[in-house]
């Protein structure tokens, strides 16, 4: 999304503290880029019509009948009010980036045994805190997309975790897109999700490197239907008990409520990214597979459709994308993206010496660091679990 340029600069110290030039980033060795270690850490729902509340663990909606599709037998409709996607899509950002921290943090006292993250559980061992839209945007910057203006604010957490939160949602009303028509046709709810809008889910993993904790936003998983169902296992008896009952809880001092409801055994390999193109077009994958990428999404559908009929489906994933050279083709831009965030972390631990609190500023050229005087995007207590289940209050 594109700002105006001087509200870019709002509530921020007017002179740039420091810079991260984009010609630097040009320079990347030849070689490949992997992510590794990936794994999940907690997800949930946003429950529909409520702005503040969500539902953990949630669950991705249900792939549904999408190989069945006869060509020209379904038709995609893009009229209609697609819904205020501020206050669905987006208001994981309101409060900044609090339910990563509240979801990853309720995970690990209430996950059922053996699966919750291995104690003890460090924020500051990862390097970056992000969401992959922002990861997305900075990737778009390093490979010098023209005419970007964007924002992303920052916190420095410890001696070297860069948080990054995403600057100020509009609440707007978007046009019902032939995407979304897609997702409702071909997905169903989870059972104890049939209220809820997005699904979000949080990850951890390496970059060659970078110790990354990254959310993102599933459109669907494929559900095995052979799969029995899991047993009820034992609560997590390795990690301090919370008073609390699950069913209703408040993040104390914050207008955030949190209810239980889902399923945490959603595995990664199952998760489904959801695209429509039109059939007289090819998939943009310069755009599209750092998407996948970047969250280990490893199955893309795509329905190629002429004027909503849809005409193909197209069934990808991470392996065949390698094998087909899409991989190798985006490999030297994620290299920019990884050398772009070690630039920026090095930057940020300079600088925080003096402010923790900074934003990112792009304005078509360089980004720029400003200090920030207000905005912090994530609350001491809630990086110290013992101290995170006290800000969790029963309503």
């Amino acid at each position: 999304m594109q700002h105006d340029q001087t509200d870019l600069l709002l509530g921020l110290a007017s002179y740039c503290s420091g810079a991260i030039k984009r010609r630097k980033v040009d320079v990347v060795e030849e070689g490949d880029i992997q992510i590794s270690d990936c794994k999940y850490l907690a997800s949930y729902n946003w429950l529909r019509d409520q702005r503040s509340t969500i539902v953990v663990p949630g669950s991705p909606n249900v792939l549904q009948d999408i190989d069945s599709i006869v060509p020209g037998s379904v038709q995609l409709q893009a009229e209609g009010d697609g819904g205020n996607q501020a206050s669905a899509r987006h208001a994981m950002f309101s409060p900044h980036i609090l339910p990563l921290f509240a979801a990853v943090n309720l995970a690990l006292v209430r996950r059922p045994a053996p699966h919750p993250p291995e104690p003890p559980f460090d924020w500051t061992a990862f390097h970056f805190i992000t969401d992959r839209s922002l990861l997305r945007q900075l990737h778009r910057w390093a490979c010098a997309e023209k005419g970007l203006a964007f924002r992303i604010d920052v916190q420095l957490l410890g001696a070297e975790t860069v948080v990054m939160g995403r600057y100020k949602m509009d609440t707007v009303r978007y046009p019902r897109s032939f995407g979304s028509s897609f997702e409702d046709m071909f997905t169903r709810p989870a059972e104890g999700c049939e209220n809820t809008a997005t699904h979000h889910r949080i990850i951890s993993y390496d970059m060659e490197g970078l110790k990354m904790v990254v959310r993102f936003e599933v459109d669907a998983y494929m559900q095995d239907p052979d799969a029995p169902a899991p047993p009820t296992p034992a609560p997590n008896t390795d990690q301090p008990a919370t008073p609390l009952e699950p069913d209703a809880l408040r993040l104390s001092g914050y207008d955030l409520e949190i209810r239980c409801g889902g399923s945490w055994d959603v595995p990664q390999s199952a998760l489904v990214e959801l695209k429509t193109t039109k059939a007289s077009t090819r998939p943009i994958w310069k755009r599209d597979y750092p998407q996948l990428f970047l969250s280990q999404t490893p199955h893309s559908y795509r329905a190629f459709h002429d004027a909503g009929a849809i005409m193909e489906v197209q069934h990808d994933t991470l392996d065949s994308l390698a094998v087909r050279g899409v991989h190798a083709r985006n490999a030297e831009g994620l290299q920019k993206l990884r050398k772009a965030l070690e630039m920026i972390r090095r930057e940020v631990v300079r600088l925080g010496k003096r402010g923790r609190q900074m934003s990112l500023v792009c304005q078509g050229g360089d980004l720029r660091l400003h200090y920030r005087a207000t905005g912090a995007l994530v609350p001491e207590g809630i990086l110290d679990l013992a101290v995170a289940n006290n800000l969790f209050e029963k309503i």
